[in-house]
C-alpha cells in the first residue's frame, strides 16, 4: 500500500481529553504525534462522520496548560485521527 500520510509520525503515550458539544468529554490516549495531527486511542468511540460539521473537537493534553481546536478526518474502531485546526477553521492537511 502507498503511503499517503504527509508528515511523520512520532509515537507517543500520553493522556489527553477530548471536548465535544454533543458526545461530552472523551478521555484517550495519544498513540502517535505530527505536524499535521494526532490519533487518539478511545475506549469509547463516538458515532459521527469525519468531514461533518460534528467532527469538530477540542484536545487539551492531561500534562500541558494548551488546548487545541482540532478535526476527525477518520475513525476506526480504536479511535480518532485528528487533524490540527487553523485560525480560519480550516483542517491543516499539508
Amino acid at each position: 500500500m502507498r503511503e499517503r500520510r504527509l508528515h511523520q509520525r512520532q509515537r507517543l503515550d500520553a493522556r489527553v481529553r477530548l471536548y465535544h458539544p454533543v458526545f461530552g468529554t472523551l478521555d484517550g490516549r495519544i498513540r502517535d504525534l505530527s505536524n499535521g495531527g494526532m490519533f487518539v486511542l478511545l475506549d469509547r468511540v463516538p458515532n459521527l462522520r469525519p468531514g461533518n460539521g460534528d467532527g469538530r473537537f477540542q484536545c487539551k493534553p492531561m500534562n500541558m496548560d494548551a488546548i487545541f481546536d482540532m478535526a476527525c478526518i477518520r475513525l476506526t474502531d480504536e479511535g480518532l485521527a485528528l487533524a490540527f485546526v487553523e485560525q480560519s477553521g480550516e483542517a491543516v492537511l499539508h
